[in-house]
């Protein structure tokens, strides 16, 4: 399989857009590392939220198609099934989603949100899949957010938000390639991680979002010789087009969205 990493560039202007599957602790349990997520110090200004979420974003570029509607996050609350939406299927012959497929305690099926009741001491974990088509597409899974929640206090089901990619919560979280063990950062160095794959004959291939109690350091791989079997995935890092997160993205956004209604998407 052919894997590359990407740094995206992550100006506020490319993170608005907005970006389905099971949800479990990690590594099948209830992840208790026995330590909470913590601000770690240098994030004077914001704090590690109890209502957050993010969007993931899968895209062919070849076909020129993209989705970024899958939403999962935790809620300050213990009633996060009412919150959980289906995936509405397809009707087109071509497709490319992101799904929840038969999340734990809920009803079985392709999910589009998932969310988690908060727990700072829990690790969280939801297994996801990119689906599509095409079975040898090569895709670029990414993310946006991250999107902190308000709740208003004169309606307890509304809340108002805004997106700081700055927030501490985000060097907690990672991507996994289920099927080849490919860990990714969500965050490095202040920048988003992009990830690209192929589906290698496949219509589905297994991911996990994870975040964990402590920050998450994972190293990049060798760049190999030039000569060897492996110089083609060292190609990935020419090339490639980063720009820094800047303070001044975090932006409060001019909206706000009701849980109370539960036919209606989450976060549009």
């Amino acid at each position: 399989m052919r894997i590359k990493y990407i740094v995206a560039a992550s100006l506020l202007g490319m993170l608005l857009a907005g970006c389905g599957g099971g949800g479990t602790a990690a590594s099948g349990g209830s992840g208790n590392s026995g330590s909470a997520r913590s601000d770690a110090g240098d994030e004077a200004a914001e704090v590690i939220p109890t209502n957050w979420y993010v969007r993931l974003v899968a895209e062919d570029r070849v076909r020129g198609m993209k989705t970024e509607s899958t939403q999962l996050g935790e809620l300050d609350t213990a009633d996060t099934e009412a919150y959980a939406r289906k995936a509405a299927g397809t009707t087109s012959e071509s497709y490319i989603d992101i799904q929840f497929e038969n999340p734990e305690g809920l009803e079985p099926g392709e999910y589009k949100a998932l969310f988690y009741p908060y727990d700072a001491n829990r690790e969280r974990s939801w297994n996801f899949s990119v689906v599509t088509d095409d079975p040898d597409a090569e895709v670029t899974l990414s993310w946006h957010g991250l999107f902190v929640l308000t709740p208003k206090s004169d309606a307890p089901a509304h809340y108002s938000e805004y997106r700081s990619v700055t927030n501490p919560l985000t060097r907690h979280m990672k991507l996994v390639d289920v099927e080849n063990g490919t860990e990714v950062q969500a965050v490095r160095d202040g920048r988003i991680m992009k990830y690209t794959f192929r589906m290698d004959g496949s219509r589905s291939h297994a991911f996990r979002w994870v975040v964990a109690t402590s920050e998450v350091k994972i190293p990049l791989p060798a760049v190999p010789d030039k000569d060897s079997a492996s110089a083609r995935t060292a190609s990935q890092y020419k090339g490639v087009r980063s720009a820094a997160v800047r303070k001044e993205s975090r932006e409060v956004k001019p909206r706000s969205f009701d849980f109370s209604k539960p036919d209606m998407p989450i976060f549009k």
